[in-house]
């Protein structure tokens, strides 16, 4: 009998093009912190950080990262 593989929880695809723009394709909120980092000036990248965290989690971010408070 074959094992089951595991599946992810969760998977972003990226596309890198030769100019250095990416494409990303089912953003999770980790990856989204991610590419927050290598380009923090995005706002649409970072309001994926803020906006795809449950209520918990939004409670330990700095209060300046919560757009919805300005």
């Amino acid at each position: 009998m074959k094992p089951k593989a595991s599946t992810p929880e969760l998977m972003s695809e990226l596309l890198v093009m030769p100019d250095g723009q990416i494409y990303a394709h089912n953003l999770t909120p980790e990856m989204a912190a991610v590419l927050s980092e290598l380009n923090p000036n995005d706002p649409a990248i970072k309001n994926r950080v803020i906006t795809h965290v449950d209520a918990e989690t939004k409670k330990q971010l700095p209060p300046a990262w919560d757009e919805s408070k300005k």
